[in-house]
């Protein structure tokens, strides 16, 4: 994925789907299904979404380096 410019557009949504399935996996924090209708609603120009896109972002990057130092 490049980021430049307006990078929420630039996100994949191949990507954000990999993520959504990632966190959906912690149900006890992540509701999966909101989190399928923030992705749904970003990319058909529904709703801009790119904070919270970028939250979902830093977070999912922050968990493949420290999962294995956290209980979840």
């Amino acid at each position: 994925t490049r980021l430049q410019g307006d990078w929420s557009s630039d996100v994949c949504s191949s990507d954000l789907e990999d993520m959504v399935d990632e966190l959906g996996k912690l149900n006890k924090i992540f509701d999966k299904n909101y989190l399928n209708q923030i992705k749904d609603e970003h990319f058909s120009g529904k709703q801009q979404h790119r904070d919270k896109i970028w939250s979902l972002v830093v977070l999912s990057k922050w968990l493949e380096k420290h999962r294995a130092e956290i209980e979840i």
